[in-house]
């Protein structure tokens, strides 16, 4: 278990809690792309070298819905983690697939829906062009390796920790709105 899973699990019951909760995620990892939803937003900003707090200012991007629909196109949020396996993710030493960036990552993913999909596509020689069912098959361990890796975890149980942090989300989520 890491920090990541603790983070996904408390985002997952805030929304889980029927209170109409906006839950926002500061952070530099792109992994957390996947928890993206409509109530659900990324804080990207940018990583100093000194252990000082995050300033407002250090914010570059507001990862949305709404942005993550334009940068993904075709795709839900939960599909960020096939992107990271088949591109890679040197900040989690993803490999990915050679030959296949964001571009192809996005097409394959629109046409099969998922890693394991575009596996069993490349095992069959469905895939075009023909020399991607060939690194595909390559890489297909450490594809799917990579997906479980980079995925967020949001169902642990924290036993009565969960139910001790979503009584008191009202009264915490009034206090971190930026």
């Amino acid at each position: 278990t890491e920090a990541d899973d603790l983070i996904g699990t408390m985002t997952s019951v805030a929304v889980a809690s029927g209170q109409d909760i906006e839950v926002s995620i500061l952070s530099t990892d792109k992994d957390f792309c996947q928890l993206i939803g409509p109530q659900v937003r990324l804080a990207k900003y940018k990583a100093r070298r000194k252990a000082n707090p995050v300033k407002i200012s250090d914010i570059t991007d507001i990862c949305d819905l709404k942005w993550f629909q334009s940068q993904y196109k075709g795709l839900h949020p939960g599909q960020h983690k096939d992107v990271l396996a088949l591109v890679g993710d040197a900040a989690d030493a993803i490999p990915g697939v050679k030959g296949i960036g964001p571009k192809r990552a996005l097409q394959l993913l629109q046409e099969h829906g998922s890693v394991e999909n575009i596996v069993l596509a490349g095992i069959g020689s469905k895939l075009a062009p023909f020399k991607l069912n060939e690194a595909v098959n390559q890489h297909a361990h450490s594809v799917l390796l990579g997906k479980q890796l980079v995925t967020i975890e949001t169902g642990l149980d924290l036993g009565p920790l969960t139910e001790d942090w979503s009584q008191g989300l009202a009264l915490q989520s009034s206090r971190l709105d930026f």
